[in-house]
């Protein structure tokens, strides 16, 4: 459960940081 969630989240935060700066 935490490892799905690291993934999917991680991906998407990795994304919003790019696209905010």
């Amino acid at each position: 459960m935490n490892q799905q969630y690291r993934v999917g989240n991680g991906y998407d935060i990795h994304r919003l940081a790019e696209g905010r700066r």
